[in-house]
């Protein structure tokens, strides 16, 4: 069996779940391993669902980001308006609008997510990643 000749030295393969985040990274050297991989862990692939009821609308709800979340996803499950910020009775807060999703990429240590939903009885989709 031969070696394909390249013309690069590396190729960097990613192999992404389906919330496109990088699961593994694959390294392969062209000039010494024609197939064999290294295989580069990126932390914690395991998501956390968590569900934070808000029963009563426009009432402000919190979710406390586990320490050293590295990315989480906001989401209303009923459709609702949510109106977020990362401080208790906020003034500049973000609107998301019926259906929307929010998602952050940042590390953070010690935060937590403030949230009011248009509709009574809704259910807000925390998902985390550490």
């Amino acid at each position: 069996m031969t070696t394909p000749d390249w013309n690069f030295k590396q190729v960097i393969l990613r192999v992404f779940d389906d919330l496109k985040n990088a699961l593994r990274v694959f390294v392969v050297n062209t000039a010494t391993d024609p197939i064999p991989v290294t295989v580069v862990s990126v932390g914690n692939t395991t998501p956390d669902i968590a569900n934070v009821s808000c029963p009563i609308a426009g009432t402000e709800y919190n979710y406390a980001l586990p320490a050293g979340c590295r990315k989480f996803l906001l989401r209303s499950r009923n459709l609702s308006k949510i109106t977020f910020a990362y401080e208790t009775a906020a003034t500049n807060v973000l609107t998301l609008e019926n259906g929307v999703s929010f998602e952050d990429s940042n590390t953070y240590l010690n935060q937590t997510l403030y949230f009011k939903c248009s509709k009574a009885e809704d259910i807000v989709e925390v998902v985390t990643y550490v």
